[in-house]
């Protein structure tokens, strides 16, 4: 069932119970134990009570019990309350994958196809917003990777020289990957001010690699936030998977410094 579909409410049906009692295992992993949540909540019941329910030896709890437990778990405690199957040291791109796994119901075989295919690290190409009537690229470095819990994370890594030679600006765009259907979008958040980011993926190349078929360039468009472009800015983008041991040189660049006739023609086919 996705999140949107999820009651607010306690309404005493198993599919209700099973939650809490996954939301009350998921806390104790936390160190948050049963006698934490009833001198939280004041209810009357027992901790043996509560522990009885959250090992399953008991089906239900009285429902002056757990509608209050679940009142307090969904507010004090909001991520396990809607991902209680995530781990303790869940990070919030963690929290973000499982909302979109459950919101767009993203199937395991997509996802495992999308890190098989996208997972490495590539060359990215934009349009430079400071620089735009300039015509200038930014290039930065992009990274797709599948982490240990089956999480796909992106990082595009930004350094402009050219925009304060004498003060030079990192930046850094996190998020994740959401393979549905034919659809490939990448939700980031610059790391320090949170700004979003979008990228929308609406055609690549793939190639035979070490016996996998691993995309080799792929573009699209991106929306960021923007007060200079009236909220938003939008840019086509190119990425190209570097080879192993290539290096790139980070910066804000002039337009006929771009060599890939690929990404040139896609940065600048709707942009003049």
């Amino acid at each position: 069932m996705g999140m949107r579909c999820m009651p607010e409410q306690f309404q005493g049906t198993n599919p209700d119970y099973d939650r809490l009692r996954r939301c009350m295992v998921a806390l104790g992993e936390r160190g948050i134990s049963s006698q934490n949540l009833l001198a939280a909540t004041g209810l009357g019941a027992s901790r043996s009570t509560l522990d009885r329910f959250k090992s399953g030896i008991t089906r239900t709890l009285n429902e002056n019990h757990a509608g209050p437990l679940w009142a307090h778990i969904r507010d004090a405690h909001a991520a396990v309350f809607h991902a209680p199957d995530l781990p303790p040291d869940a990070d919030d791109e963690d929290v973000l994958f499982v909302y979109l796994m459950k919101f767009f119901d993203l199937k395991s075989p997509r996802i495992e196809a999308f890190a098989n295919e996208f997972s490495g690290r590539y060359v990215c190409y934009t349009l430079s917003e400071q620089f735009y009537k300039q015509s200038r690229v930014t290039v930065s470095d992009l990274v797709i990777e599948q982490s240990p819990d089956g999480r796909l994370a992106i990082r595009d890594v930004h350094f402009y020289k050219m925009a304060d030679p004498t003060a030079p600006m990192t930046e850094e765009y996190a998020g994740v990957c959401m393979p549905k259907g034919t659809s490939r979008i990448f939700i980031t958040a610059e790391t320090t001010l949170q700004r979003p980011r979008i990228y929308f993926v609406n055609q690549f190349m793939s190639d035979k690699e070490k016996g996998r078929r691993a995309i080799q360039h792929f573009r699209g468009f991106l929306v960021s936030s923007s007060n200079a472009f009236g909220g938003y800015f939008q840019s086509n983008f190119f990425c190209r998977r570097l080879n192993v041991g290539e290096t790139i040189e980070k910066d804000i660049v002039e337009r006929s410094t771009i060599t890939n006739e690929l990404a040139k023609a896609w940065l600048f086919s709707e942009s003049q």
